[in-house]
């Protein structure tokens, strides 16, 4: 088909790649009978370095292979949007990436479209506010950070409800692989490589944030004005690291908080994922890849039909089902308050989802769920924090940083210390197992 001109918007949509609107404007004498997309989306690797080490490492690119070969057989169970093409380039990994436009329906009326976060708050005005508002304080806990007429009682209840459907539509596919011993090949050169540029990162990620030129990054001393800078960053690196350092130190290693590298092992990785329940995860699961659709079903029709599409798939791996899910409420969408609220209840929708599709409640019981969850809630901002560095978020165009930080206070506020929450949830699961144990030896005959 024959394409007269295309133009590109570009899109401010994260810190790990380059993406744009395509409108495109076909040639009439070669149209086909079929409809033809008026617009796609585009998706390409950064090509600086830390944007090419980030796409190898993290392996960005593999976005394009799970479009073409994971994501058809989800099509009935995980909503989600058609890729057109795609290439990776086999030697450096560049990628590109041309998708369906999630704001278009391919059959009928869209009157209104926009990412769960964006409905909630436009970005502009977060961004604003939220630096007018908290640039020396974090935001309130027990009340919502802006008043009705920003965020209205209405949207706060419309983004609880798209958020429970998006928990559902990943529970599908949390279900249709829980538990599936093939697919623990993990690529584990990748893993160890992640694992050093996290280090990395973090000894970057410090010195910008105790570097105070001008206070560019916070009105605030380092880490929002925390007492102890230290001890947080202790905290920080802790809580992402506590599963390899738990690890070491149920095995006995001397100084098992700080020798934990060298003592890491393919089976120790295995046996976690064991231990904790894994499946194949979306892994970038916040509110602004999740896209809300408004539609008619006729141009006559006086309802208002919704549905969601899932997107970003970059970082679509193996791992722990209930980091989605951590991720969904700890990285935007509602506030401190309105997550402090509503997360128990979504983190409930989520896990009887998963038992009415299969997943055993005795082996996996919401007392394990939600003790994974307040573990998880802390580690996955925890992370984002650790590779501020590369992920960009040392801006003046943006409050990631400043945001990412009251987050991760106000979860520690509410769960309590990461790692001791992590130590409660492997002392479930080990009681857990002993039970199981117990049960399969059978009555002790005397």
């Amino acid at each position: 088909t024959a394409v007269d001109s295309v133009s590109v918007t570009a899109i401010d949509a994260g810190q790990t790649g380059h993406c744009g609107v395509l409108r495109l404007e076909y040639s009439n004498a070669s149209l086909p009978a079929s409809p033809l997309p008026e617009s796609m989306i585009i998706k390409m690797s950064r090509k600086d370095f830390a944007g090419t080490l980030l796409n190898v490492v993290v392996r960005l690119y593999r976005e394009c292979h799970v479009y073409s070969d994971l994501l058809p057989s989800l099509k009935a169970v995980v909503p989600t949007c058609r890729a057109y093409y795609s290439d990776v380039n086999a030697w450096t990994k560049h990628f590109i990436l041309l998708l369906e436009d999630a704001s278009t329906h391919p059959s009928e009326t869209v009157v209104a479209a926009s990412t769960i976060g964006t409905q909630s708050c436009d970005p502009e005005i977060m961004n604003n506010k939220y630096r007018a508002l908290f640039w020396t304080k974090p935001p309130p806990h027990d009340k919502h950070m802006f008043p009705p007429d920003v965020i209205s009682p209405a949207t706060i209840q419309r983004t609880r409800k798209n958020m429970e459907a998006a928990v559902r539509a990943i529970a599908a596919m949390h279900a249709k692989f829980w538990c599936d011993e093939t697919l623990l090949d993990l690529d584990l050169d990748s893993f160890a490589v992640g694992l050093a540029l996290a280090e990395s990162d973090w000894a970057k990620t410090r010195k910008v944030v105790r570097r105070q030129t001008g206070q560019r990054y916070e009105g605030t001393t380092p880490w929002r004005g925390c007492a102890d800078v230290d001890g947080f960053e202790r905290m920080l690196y802790d809580t992402v690291m506590c599963p390899f350092q738990y690890g070491a130190m149920k095995a006995g290693v001397e100084n098992w908080r700080e020798n934990w590298p060298q003592h890491v092992t393919v089976e120790d990785w295995f046996h976690l994922h064991r231990q904790l329940c894994f499946s194949r995860i979306h892994g970038d699961f916040h509110t602004e890849n999740i896209f809300v659709r408004q539609y008619k079903r006729a141009s006559n029709d006086a309802d208002i039909h919704t549905d969601i599409v899932v997107l970003d798939w970059q970082i679509c791996d193996v791992g722990f089902p209930v980091k989605d899910i951590a991720q969904i409420l700890s990285l935007g969408g509602l506030d401190l308050y309105g997550t402090a609220l509503h997360e128990e209840a979504i983190v409930k929708v989520w896990w009887e989802e998963l038992v009415r599709l299969g997943v055993n409640a005795e082996e996996f019981p919401f007392r394990l769920a939600w003790a994974q969850y307040k573990y998880f809630a802390s580690h996955v901002v925890a992370l984002l924090l650790l590779m501020s560095n590369t992920l960009n978020f040392f801006s003046e165009d943006h409050v990631y940083y400043m945001h990412f930080v009251d987050k991760f206070n106000d979860c520690v506020r509410r769960h309590g210390h990461p790692v001791e929450n992590y130590g409660k949830l492997m002392a479930i699961v080990e009681t857990m197992a002993e039970a199981k144990k117990a049960r399969e030896k059978g009555p002790v005959t005397v």
